[in-house]
């Protein structure tokens, strides 16, 4: 008889469980709403966000399961980190992939990438690095897309037709893109049959668009790729670590909001102890930057703005408006440039001005 997994933390670690059936729910009811022969522009809106929202929450479970911190057997963590790929709309992504790469992400101190998009539009034809410019210009999501589409379609082509050039695709990761693609293909048909494609591909272009700006300004590391990569952190420290890490939190006035995203935006905390779950993260946060329980406490009903009171909570958070602007301003920088650009001393006008940021860095698709 198989024994029931064990939770890691027996106190709150119900808290995963339900974000996990709460992924399914809004993940389900949105496809049905969707689908729905009476759904009008308002229904297909909130059904679009709906199921946004949850593969959302799935992917950052994926996060969760990578490090093992929702039970205490690793299968147990494997089995739903699996489910969690499949819920966040991305089959084809390969967990123990997903997860080495990760935990080298974490230890080494470094962006291990596998694959060099800048490399790859920069010595495309004409058309198709005019066609990926215009589309991010535009905020379409090409090059999260491509990412997407190396992962689905990479082991397949690469890894089965032509494997003389294959140095990545394992047998497993092989498996799950063929099963993966299958399934997400005959879904794409499932949708346009019930006149709801549009809908589908508007929840995966805004979908990726929000993990690769939730990636995009934690880090101002080096990508490193396989080819060039040597295991281990070399001179990269913990200090290099702290420094080159930052916090995108959505609100620190309103901590509550941040649950929106399992608390991801609480980076430095997560990278000082990357075990802590989701849910404890801004408690750790605040201990290891006890000024921020002071600091909002004096600008409680004060006028001080909120970058003030991020700045004096925690040298590392880059409030949510710089990072958006950054997001807008630096978009076609980011699609072409190496450089990950700077982030300005504390005490700045607007820090976050010249940080560039990456794409490519989502932890489904390194």
């Amino acid at each position: 008889m198989t024994r029931l997994p064990q939770l890691r933390d027996q106190k709150e670690g119900h808290k995963t469980l339900i974000a996990f059936m709460y992924a399914l729910l809004a993940d389900c009811l949105g496809i049905l709403w969707m689908i729905h022969p009476s759904s009008g522009i308002v229904h297909g809106l909130v059904a679009t966000v709906l199921a946004i929202h949850g593969r959302i929450i799935a992917a950052y479970l994926v996060h969760e399961a990578a490090h093992d911190s929702v039970f205490v057997e690793s299968w147990a963590n494997r089995y739903m980190g699996i489910a969690s790929i499949w819920l966040a709309g991305c089959p084809y992504c390969n967990f123990d992939h997903i997860r080495k790469m990760h935990i080298a992400h974490h230890r080494d101190r470094t962006d291990l990438v596998e694959f060099d998009y800048r490399s790859f539009v920069q010595s495309s034809p004409g058309i198709v690095k005019t066609l990926c410019c215009v589309g991010e210009y535009c905020f379409i999501p090409i090059v999260e897309t491509f990412m997407h589409l190396r992962q689905a379609l990479g082991p397949l082509f690469i890894g089965i037709l032509l494997p003389q050039y294959n140095q990545y695709f394992d047998p497993e990761r092989i498996k799950s893109a063929g099963i993966g693609t299958t399934f997400q293909l005959a879904f794409y048909l499932f949708m346009w049959h019930h006149n709801a494609l549009f809908w589908q591909l508007v929840c995966g272009a805004m979908m990726l668009h929000i993990l690769a700006f939730g990636d995009a300004f934690h880090h101002t590391y080096d990508a490193v790729f396989p080819q060039y990569y040597t295991p281990g952190p070399g001179n990269r420290t913990a200090q290099y670590e702290e420094e080159n890490t930052y916090s995108n939190l959505i609100s620190i006035s309103f901590p509550q909001l941040n649950l929106l995203n399992l608390n991801f935006g609480y980076h430095n905390a997560h990278h000082k102890r990357p075990m802590v779950p989701w849910y404890r993260l801004p408690s750790y946060h605040d201990k290891l930057y006890p000024t921020s329980n002071v600091i909002r406490s004096k600008v409680e009903g004060s006028a001080e703005s909120e970058i003030t009171l991020a700045e004096y909570a925690c040298p590392q958070i880059l409030s949510l408006k710089d990072i958006f602007a950054s997001w807008h301003r630096h978009r076609l920088r980011r699609v072409l440039e190496e450089d990950y650009g700077e982030v300005h001393p504390l005490g700045a006008i607007d820090r976050a001005r010249d940080f560039v940021g990456t794409l490519g860095a989502s932890f489904l698709t390194v």
